[in-house]
């Protein structure tokens, strides 16, 4: 699949806005008024959705997003990605580390028309913790 076109070019176009320079306001244009982003600590709504990434640019604000694989197939794209930042704030009750950290993940999308309508999110985020140098002790984090 080519990802200069359809659905798979919007989802590459919006990530690269939204991941790697932060304007968030281009979630405004692209997500459905139904958007839902399901995930292992539950849904977020749009509102949700924002707040999660704002709090992730600003605890690793050098933060890049690779897109790897896009693959598309009528409304469907899948995503299979990397991101890497260093930690220079507060994130999760942490400390900032300057440590470099660097995540992998899936990301499953569903298009109502040309409006992103729904996410999938697949990835262990234990990564992050593993490279802070961090473990978990019941839901909070340890250094």
């Amino acid at each position: 699949m080519d990802p200069t076109t359809g659905h798979a070019s919007t989802l590459a176009t919006v990530w690269d806005s939204v991941w790697n320079h932060g304007r968030l306001d281009t979630l405004d244009e692209h997500l459905s008024p139904q958007y839902i982003r399901h995930g292992r600590s539950g849904d977020q709504d749009a509102t949700a959705m924002k707040d999660s990434v704002a709090a992730v640019r600003t605890a690793f604000p050098d933060l890049h997003l690779t897109m790897h694989d896009l693959i598309e197939d009528a409304d469907r794209v899948a995503l299979r990605w990397q991101g890497s930042g260093t930690h220079d704030r507060m994130f999760r009750g942490v400390p900032p580390t300057g440590r470099t950290v660097t995540v992998s993940g899936t990301t499953f999308v569903r298009f109502d028309r040309s409006a992103i309508a729904e996410e999938w999110v697949i990835w262990d985020d234990s990564d992050i913790t593993r490279s802070l140098g961090v473990i978990a002790l019941g839901q909070h984090p340890a250094l």
